[in-house]
């Protein structure tokens, strides 16, 4: 699998974690009815999703950047999703935000999903023009018979050279008892040699 397909996989996972309305039921009731503690908890609470969407988005728009053209229809789609309203600004609670943020949030998926299904496609594509993969090369009846035949070439190789080397230490000892015999031979000459007194 490619890095590119694993990191788009990562990127859904991260957006389809976001809440699927930027505010749930419960805290619009907290915030209206709450004391400024309440309301400025609940505030910190919505500050920090919309922290953690810029943060995704920002991932985003790097992974498309990084792996699309400028004019690319992705990047373009992309630049479109905004999780605000596209008429306007809304009060804090207004239900156009909410509106927005879960169209948005959907589209993002929807776009992410849809370059996962061209990169596996692509991939795929790509893997059936490669008879022998990663993930098939063990079961495959050619590799064996390869490892077969490179096992025996090197049986043979292995085998040819140790008796080459076997042939040239006999040649290596023949050649150095030879040796043994003729100077064994010259001190026996030497020692029978008889030196006659001048």
């Amino acid at each position: 699998m490619s890095k590119e397909l694993t990191r788009v996989r990562e990127l859904i996972k991260e957006v389809q974690e976001l809440p699927k309305n930027l505010t749930q039921e419960n805290e619009f009731e907290n915030y209206t009815n709450g004391d400024e503690q309440t309301q400025s908890e609940i505030s910190g609470i919505l500050s920090k999703r919309h922290e953690n969407k810029n943060k995704i988005l920002r991932n985003v728009f790097a992974f498309f950047k990084a792996n699309t053209n400028d004019d690319d229809f992705y990047l373009n789609n992309f630049l479109k999703i905004t999780f605000r309203p596209k008429e306007g600004v809304y009060n804090l609670f207004h239900m156009r935000n909410d509106e927005a943020w879960r169209n948005d949030r959907n589209s993002l998926i929807l776009l992410l999903e849809t370059y996962e299904t061209e990169l596996k496609e692509k991939y795929r594509t790509t893997d059936e023009n490669r008879p022998f993969l990663d993930k098939d090369l063990f079961s495959s009846g050619l590799f064996w018979t390869l490892i077969a035949l490179i096992g025996g070439v090197a049986y043979f190789l292995g085998d040819y050279k140790s008796n080459l080397d076997i042939k040239k230490l006999e040649e290596k000892i023949y050649t150095q008892e030879i040796e043994y015999k003729s100077l064994e031979k010259k001190f026996h000459d030497y020692r029978n040699l008889k030196i006659s007194p001048k």
